[in-house]
């Protein structure tokens, strides 16, 4: 996938447990995302400046199985050149 903006890592990796390139949720425009696994409580930033455009924190269960797919929380923002991350 190419893009036009240029991203940062969005966490500090000395605090990340688990990295994960493939998962049940990477399909569609989802296919090139990263999963970082870190300890409750540890910063994340964009990645790069943009509009938050919706977030779903509602879910307090998760796991690595396709039944998970629909649970997890997350934050997706709007960047310039019309990108989008979450």
């Amino acid at each position: 996938m190419q893009t036009k903006n240029i991203y940062k890592l969005p966490i500090d990796l000395s605090k990340v447990t688990k990295v994960a390139e493939e998962g049940i949720a990477h399909v569609g425009d989802l296919v090139n995302s990263i999963d970082y696994d870190a300890p409750e409580g540890t910063t994340v930033l964009a990645a790069f400046g943009g509009e938050v455009v919706f977030v779903k924190d509602d879910s307090n269960v998760g796991g690595d199985e396709q039944k998970f797919e629909n649970d997890g929380n997350y934050v997706e923002i709007l960047h310039e050149n019309n990108e989008v991350s979450e």
